[in-house]
Parts: structure tokens; C-alpha cells; sequence
């Protein structure tokens, strides 16, 4: 993992960002706080997500994913002023990536504005999966989708 954090980290530029999923899966404490402080030395001004987790040894930024937990565990707590983010996906099953029958089993433009809602009250940067199909391209149901968030999202400002 160092050999390959070290290409990424070396040969492309400034990277301002670096998301580990199952960083627990993959490694141990020690390991994964020797990789983090590799990843330090190489860009140190990247901000490294360690997902899920909530202690500042680990990583710069909380995660809670919301898809796995989808109750009050999926979100910073009330008055959180920590940097937080929730993941999240676009389908009601919370499922990641394109899947063929995705476009069946979205969740509707309320419910994700609400949630997004929940996040910004609580200070923590929304993330929404949803991914191109086979084809390279995102569905137009999910383009769709996003416009109507918009749409609500903005109606909810203006209201305010």
C-alpha cells in the first residue's frame, strides 16, 4: 500500500484529498497510523478521511455512512462542530455503484433533501453515490434525480 500511495502521491501534483474505505479491514492501528503519517510526509497538506471513523488519531475528517446506518448512528450528533461528512447513496437499498435496477430503487428528491438538510444543520459535507452504467454514462433517471433535488434544495433556501 505504501509503494502505491507513494506513486499517487508523488507523481500527480498537489492532492488535496485522500478517502480510505475499510482502512480497519485493511490494516492494523499501528499500520494504518504508519500509512497515515506516509501519506503526511509525501502531501502534507492532504487531508486524509479514514471512513467511519471518529477519532481524530485516525483521521482529519468523521465519517458516518449513512447507508449502513440509517438512523441517528448515520450522522454527526446535534451541535456537532467537528469536520464531518456523511456518505450516502441514491438508491433506497444502499447499494453502491450502478447496479441494473438502480434506476428502480432511488430514493425520492424529499428524502434526500431532507437528509442533506440534516447534514448541513449538523455541519457535515453530504456526500451522494450514484455511478455511470455500463456505458460510461450517468442514467438519465439519475440526472433527473438531481434535478429535482436541486430544485427543492433551492425552493427550501428561498423559503428561508
Amino acid at each position: 500500500m505504501k509503494k502505491q500511495f507513494t506513486e499517487l502521491l508523488t507523481g500527480y501534483g498537489p492532492i488535496d484529498l485522500i478517502w480510505c474505505d475499510q482502512y480497519k479491514v485493511l490494516t492494523s492501528r499501528d499500520q494504518w497510523y504508519e500509512l497515515k503519517a506516509h501519506i503526511r510526509k509525501l502531501q502534507p497538506n492532504c487531508v486524509v478521511v479514514a471512513n467511519n471513523s471518529h477519532d481524530f488519531k485516525e483521521t482529519d475528517i468523521h465519517s458516518y455512512e449513512y447507508p449502513i446506518y440509517r438512523n441517528e448512528n448515520g450522522y454527526p450528533p446535534v451541535g456537532n462542530i467537528r469536520p464531518s461528512e456523511v456518505c450516502d447513496t441514491i438508491t433506497a437499498n444502499g447499494s453502491w455503484f450502478w447496479h441494473p435496477d438502480s434506476e428502480q430503487k432511488m430514493r425520492s428528491a424529499e428524502e434526500i433533501v431532507a437528509v442533506l438538510r440534516k447534514c448541513n444543520e449538523r455541519g457535515a459535507n453530504y456526500l451522494l453515490d450514484f455511478g455511470p452504467d455500463r456505458s460510461g454514462r450517468l442514467p438519465v433517471a439519475f440526472v433527473n434525480r438531481l434535478q429535482e433535488i436541486g430544485v427543492l434544495r433551492n425552493a427550501s433556501k428561498s423559503a428561508r
